[in-house]
């Protein structure tokens, strides 16, 4: 399973194809033959899957503001858990786009099944707190709580890193569009300028043209 985070609307450059290309680059790595069934989140994800000849088995809409993203984590986490129920799928991955001061890549990442050398590394770290961790759920119910926080986080970073990047791409095309517009405004400007220069010149000569024609005929 594949979970795309796109945008519903244009004027972001190509950042809903390139998260496509990297999520068909990745499917490309994979073993031939296996299906891969697709989430889109982003209206504009699923118009270029459908491009691409990947038809998404789901669609969900993106929230313009980071508010709707608790929601749409959820509605996320919902969809993989009836795909998980059915034994539908058995790996999830999420693609979106992140950006790091000035640069926007695709980026994604394992959700699930948890990668067993982070657990590792988890497990080795050192216990920062002064105070010893206190539990008193069962451990296998711990771990199920603890696991489902962690993906609802993921999936939520995911989400805000995509709509970051969205606005930030979208932002840098209009401010393109507004050079683009000063510069055709100051080139339309000087043409302006020449042409009423050239037609106050032209009138200028008329007028010294007749001045020196009547002047010639007075004296003849």
């Amino acid at each position: 399973m594949a979970i795309l985070f796109s945008s519903d609307h244009s004027l972001c450059g190509s950042f809903n194809e390139r998260i496509v290309q990297a999520a068909e680059a990745v499917r490309q790595s994979y073993p031939t033959g296996q299906q891969w069934k697709w989430l889109a989140v982003g209206a504009r994800a699923a118009l270029a899957l459908e491009a691409a000849d990947q038809t998404p088995a789901d669609r969900i809409f993106l929230p313009g503001t980071a508010q709707g993203l608790v929601e749409t984590s959820h509605r996320i986490l919902l969809s993989i858990d009836d795909w998980y129920a059915s034994k539908d799928v058995t790996t999830v991955l999420v693609f979106h786009d992140r950006r790091r001061a000035d640069v926007a890549s695709p980026h994604h990442l394992q959700l699930l099944p948890l990668d067993p050398h982070w657990l590792q590394k988890l497990a080795t770290r050192p216990w920062q707190s002064r105070a010893r961790p206190m539990f008193t759920m069962e451990v296998p119910a711990l771990m199920s709580a603890l696991t489902r926080e962690h993906i609802f986080a993921s999936m939520f970073r995911s989400g805000a890193e995509s709509l970051l990047s969205e606005h930030a791409a979208r932002y840098a095309a209009m401010q393109a569009a507004l050079r683009n517009i000063e510069d055709h405004l100051q080139e339309r400007t000087v043409k302006y300028r020449r042409k009423r220069h050239e037609a106050i010149t032209s009138e200028l000569l008329d007028v010294v043209s007749v001045y020196e024609t009547l002047r010639k005929e007075r004296r003849a």
